[in-house]
């Protein structure tokens, strides 16, 4: 949908499953609400 419209930039609420798909979105941001999914996110970007 994202580059049915255009979008460069996407954000997510952090409960989205991401997935491997051929895409011209640049950057996606994943909008985390405490602590506890950040440390998980922060934990597999290591």
């Amino acid at each position: 949908m994202a580059d049915e419209l255009g979008a460069h930039t996407i954000a997510f609420p952090a409960m989205e499953t991401v997935r491997t798909t051929e895409t011209k979105v640049e950057e996606v941001r994943f909008i985390l609400f405490d602590e506890q999914t950040h440390a998980a996110f922060a934990a597999q970007l290591r």
